[in-house]
């Protein structure tokens, strides 16, 4: 932990006035005509920056990318890495995004990365900057692939002498700007699977799979107690206040910061880049809402499937509870008519005794 101060000066560069942030604009008259057609957010959100007064939405594609590329910062990723396993992780090389990787026309993935760890366990660390829906079968797909990849590679590299006992672990790490529905219901931010047996039989656990969720960490932050709390920060905000707060803390988050910062002296790029990453979150947007409205359908057309079913059992029923009443109905009316005849002969005897009382009253 440093001693030192930092001031947002010293983070994000001299302040200097939202004019003066416009007049940087207004020299790229096609620079300045794309900041134009920002909404009045988007335009405050980019002159705070270029003012120097906050830092940039790193959860943006362009940026993200730029600040966490592997190729040029690995140390970075492997410092994040460590932070949430909370223990060193060191990665020996990168792999290529190839082989049956899920493909998407319009994908909410804003960095996808695919590596080897020192002891050889692959890792997949993918940030989302809008969590997909059916997130446990997409992850299933996702490791299934990673799976093959090293048992494929361990297959080739060793041959004949290959064992499963060589497969080291698979971990995942999905890291969601914004999570599914499925997480809202939890306040906690990190969720890590962990499987167990009815049985209680205890087996080596290859697959690690961990969600981390920076929309309810945002809600459920107060103080930066953490290193991997601190990673999170950087992750999750851009206000001032935090950034001065994490980067005295954690004063290894400066250079970051600074790198963010350097943006302010190429106003296209950043406006471009902005642009960019707007057009990529309005198209995935578009594609969350149907996601969701297919959902919904799928549960609404599930839900009456379930009611047809409901209704043809019911219906069953009442049809054999109808042949059981009529059934019961004519046992009925047999069982009357059966009483009638009884009735009918009980009188019939009542009849002759009385005759046969009046006979032997004559006789005496």
């Amino acid at each position: 932990m440093s001693t030192d101060h930092y001031s947002l000066s010293d983070i994000l560069g001299p302040h200097q006035t939202n004019q003066e942030s416009l007049l940087l604009l207004q020299k790229n008259p096609k620079t300045y005509q794309t900041f134009k057609t920002f909404t009045e957010k988007h335009q405050k959100t980019l002159l705070a920056f270029f003012s120097g007064e906050r830092s940039l939405d790193i959860q943006m594609d362009p940026f993200f990318k730029k600040i966490m590329d592997p190729e040029t910062h690995l140390d970075r990723l492997e410092m994040l890495l460590s932070a949430i396993l909370e223990e060193e992780i060191k990665i020996t090389e990168i792999l290529p995004n190839e082989g049956i990787r899920l493909t998407e026309k319009s994908s909410f993935v804003v960095m996808d990365v695919v590596g080897v760890l020192k002891n050889g366990s692959y890792i997949n660390v993918e940030m989302q900057k809008i969590g997909y829906q059916f997130p446990a079968q997409r992850t299933e797909c996702y490791l299934s692939d990673m799976t093959m990849r090293q048992y494929n590679r361990l297959r080739s590299k060793r041959k004949d002498k290959f064992s499963y006992r060589d497969m080291k672990k698979t971990y995942l790490f999905i890291i969601m700007a914004e999570s599914p529905s499925a997480f809202q219901k939890s306040h906690e931010y990190i969720h890590t699977r962990q499987t167990s047996y009815s049985s209680g039989i205890k087996l080596p656990e290859t697959a690690h799979i961990t969600y981390i969720t920076l929309d309810t960490f945002q809600e459920s932050v107060q103080n930066i107690d953490s290193l991997k709390e601190a990673w999170l920060t950087f992750l999750s905000f851009d206000d001032a206040e935090r950034v001065i707060r994490l980067v005295n803390k954690y004063p290894q988050f400066l250079p970051m910061y600074q790198e963010i910062a350097e943006f302010r002296k190429s106003p296209e790029e950043v406006v471009g880049m902005f642009s960019e990453a707007l057009y990529i979150m309005d198209k995935n947007a578009e594609r969350l809402m149907v996601d969701d409205l297919q959902e919904k359908y799928a549960a609404e057309r599930e839900k009456n499937k379930i009611l047809r079913k409901e209704k043809k059992i019911a219906s069953a029923k009442l049809k054999k509870a109808t042949v059981e009443l009529e059934n019961t109905t004519a046992e009925l009316e047999n069982k009357t008519a059966e009483l009638n005849e009884s009735k009918a002969a009980l009188k019939d005897k009542d009849r002759q005794i009385a005759e046969l009382k009046e006979r032997l009253t004559a006789k005496a």
